[in-house]
């Protein structure tokens, strides 16, 4: 991350608030004196609002960066909130009574600014209870938000002021997720959960609030003269629409596109016998039977009374017209006018962009009928004996054309939705 001062990131950072807050709302359950660990805390906005709701004891955030702590504490205090300064990969920076100390941890918007990502997962597994679950989000090496950073910094325009500068964005390596599991949390004692795409859209009312919200998080601009940096701005959005990243409206709104991967738990391996026991095994439902976790719901029945293969979910992306799959990977009953096996089309006699994302893609074609009437006055002379000339109006009828034209209507505020981060909850759990 790259904001200049911890007061300029507070005041544009709307859209990992509104971000966190949705994924908190949709993918924590808070329990009864549930102890949160925030990693990564920065100016302490999502601390103050998880430290109102009902369920959480007390939260413990820290952050590396001593500027965003101090101000944490001026301006996002609460009885039950405590800040300090740490690295979340670096452990020999946690206090000692962090050790097992926490019920559930949250990382939102961190691990893509950290290069050592299993030291950092493994920091915090140490800092949860038995049990304990983490959500956590993270841009990956599909995401447009790095491809978009990557791109910029290969313009041939801007080139020539980059030549020191180096990335500092580090995304989650797509290779790591395969099926929706991710080796590299398996590895690091976490029961993994099953990955969804959520896409997230933010408003800004202007060019100008957008350019400050982006500041922070492109650090090229440090590299470019001042005078310039509106040019910069300019080829970055630019940049950003051709990636996805970024949309606009008619009246001047700008709508950056977020993308979040969450996780369902799931179980890994199993050692055999009648009843299981530990992350890494499943029950079947008559009891009399213990399979690896990893055959449920993969389509062949290990159970004698199939229970391993009951109630299966699954997972496809619908770009949000849909919330039901007709197979894995595959949508069922497309809404709002989308058609496909992905909800990525408009059905017919419907026009627009369907992986927009918004109920709004899919509009029906309009016609208007064009009717061509050109009436012509011939004006005759009529010359009188008595040298008296008027003008006598004389009305031709010429035949209708009429034709039916496609009119394609415009979508007010289009959103293009591409995956890219990835906020996952897991578990805590033994090693499978």
């Amino acid at each position: 991350m790259n904001a200049t001062t911890a007061d300029h990131y507070s005041q544009n950072r709307s859209y990992q608030h509104s971000f966190g807050v949705e994924v908190l709302q949709q993918y924590l359950a808070w329990e009864g004196g549930d102890t949160v660990l925030d990693a990564g805390c920065g100016t302490g906005e999502i601390c103050r609002y998880m430290s109102q709701q009902p369920g959480v004891a007390s939260v413990q955030a820290f952050d590396v960066s001593a500027g965003f702590v101090s101000y944490a504490n001026q301006n996002n205090s609460a009885p039950n909130v405590r800040y300090d300064v740490a690295d979340v990969s670096d452990i020999s920076t946690y206090k000692p009574e962090w050790k097992g100390g926490f019920s559930k941890a949250v990382c939102l918007a961190v691990l893509h600014w950290l290069q050592d990502k299993e030291a950092a997962l493994k920091a915090i597994h140490s800092c949860l209870r038995s049990r304990g679950e983490i959500l956590l989000s993270c841009d990956t090496e599909d995401s447009s938000f790095y491809r978009t950073s990557h791109n910029m910094a290969s313009h041939p325009k801007w080139q020539p002021y980059l030549g020191d500068f180096a990335p500092n964005l580090f995304p989650w390596p797509s290779g790591d997720l395969v099926e929706n599991r991710s080796r590299l949390m398996q590895e690091c004692g976490f029961e993994v959960l099953s990955c969804h795409i959520k896409p997230h859209q933010q408003s800004f009312e202007s060019k100008a609030k957008l350019m400050e919200a982006l500041r922070g998080i492109f650090p090229h601009l440090n590299y470019i003269p001042q005078e310039k940096h509106e040019e910069f701005f300019d080829d970055l959005f630019e940049m950003a629409k051709d990636m996805h990243m970024l949309s606009s409206s008619m009246d001047g709104k700008y709508f950056l596109i977020i993308i979040a991967f969450v996780a369902v738990t799931s179980f890994d391996g199993c050692e055999g016998g009648f009843l299981c026991h530990g992350p890494t095994k499943l029950n079947c439902t008559d009891m009399i039977g213990c399979v690896k976790a990893t055959d449920r719901c993969n389509g062949v029945i290990d159970c004698w009374d199939r229970s391993d293969e009951e109630n299966c979910r699954l997972s496809c992306f619908c770009y949000g017209h849909s919330n039901k799959c007709a197979a894995e990977g595959v949508c069922d009953d497309c809404q709002h006018n989308t058609a496909g096996a992905r909800c990525d089309q408009c059905k017919p006699g419907y026009i627009g962009m369907a992986t927009r994302g918004t109920p709004y893609d899919c509009q029906p074609i309009q016609y208007v009928q064009v009717v061509q009437q050109p009436l012509q006055q011939v004006m005759q002379v009529v010359q009188k004996p008595a040298q008296q000339v008027f003008m006598q109006p004389v009305q031709v009828m010429q035949p209708l054309a009429v034709r039916l034209q496609p009119m394609a209507y415009q979508v007010k505020q289009p959103v293009q939705v591409q995956p890219v981060a990835m906020p996952v909850m897991m578990r805590r759990g033994k090693k499978g």
